[in-house]
């Protein structure tokens, strides 16, 4: 797990419980692996290409972060968005 790796220890606690109110688990597959290969190829980081395809995989809305280089880049399949934003559009999706 990639948390496992994390070098911060308080950090590494506050994401583990994470894991356990998760409603999908994405497992590693042919899928999930092309696609990431394919957003690496669009300028994303391994890692980050693997998080935005399991997230696309598991059929999330959104891709909240707030890395400004995944932002910026404009997905078909999902929408990227910073925690502040995802809030704003929450709302008014929730209220309307």
């Amino acid at each position: 797990m990639e948390n496992d790796a994390n070098p911060h220890f308080q950090r590494k606690e506050n994401i583990a419980p994470w894991k356990y109110l998760s409603k999908v688990i994405v497992e590693e597959s042919e899928s999930v692996l092309f696609r990431a290969e394919n957003y690496k190829r669009l300028g994303l980081k391994p890692k980050d290409a693997l998080h935005v395809a399991c997230a696309v995989d598991a059929a999330s809305d959104f891709f909240i972060t707030t890395d400004r280089g995944i932002i910026k880049k404009r997905f078909t399949e999902i929408y990227t968005c910073n925690p502040i934003d995802f809030l704003s559009l929450y709302k008014e999706i929730k209220y309307e």
